[in-house]
């Protein structure tokens, strides 16, 4: 969840935005999933970059690890994690509650994904702005059956890797 924080403000910043702009804004309307083109239709219209990464969508999760409680039912029983996170009804005004959720991360990630051209790019889009600069070379994301990184959970480095990404932090 960390380093997919570290890749969509690095995304921003690059696009000259900031984690202000809606998600909706965010997505150019051509690339735009059905279950994104459905959030002009109510609040969730307002969810920012900036909710989804401090976790304050208002979207309508839980995060239950129980056989076939959300989490798990969104990491091994669909095909598309953002999707399936994005399709949540809203809840609660954006911005106004926080909420520790693994869906809001994967949410996020399909967002990204949607910024680039092509899917080769996004799959190398961490490795070219964070894990080779830092010397991270074992740092691994792994995908969902539809291409999207499982940004929840499913981040694979060495010890090692893992103190570079969080060296990284400190310096800012």
């Amino acid at each position: 969840k960390t380093v997919l924080g570290l890749l969509v403000h690095a995304r921003l910043a690059g696009q000259g935005l900031t984690p202000a702009v809606r998600a909706l804004d965010w997505v150019p309307s051509r690339r735009r999933p059905a279950w994104l083109e459905e959030w002009q239709d109510d609040r969730r219209a307002a969810i920012t970059v900036g909710d989804l990464l401090f976790m304050r969508d208002g979207l309508d999760h839980e995060e239950g690890y129980a056989p076939w409680d959300a989490v798990p039912r969104m990491l091994w029983g669909v095909p598309d994690v953002a999707a399936y996170a994005g399709a949540a009804a809203s809840e609660a005004e954006p911005g106004t509650r926080f909420r520790y959720l693994s869906a809001t991360s994967n949410l996020l990630s399909g967002l990204l994904r949607l910024q680039f051209r092509d899917d080769q790019e996004y799959w190398r889009y961490p490795r070219e702005a964070l894990f080779d600069p830092i010397g991270a070379g074992s740092a691994v994301l792994e995908i969902d059956p539809s291409g999207n990184f499982i940004a929840s959970s499913y981040l694979w480095a060495t010890p090692g890797d893992w103190a570079r990404i969080g060296q990284a932090l400190l310096d800012d």
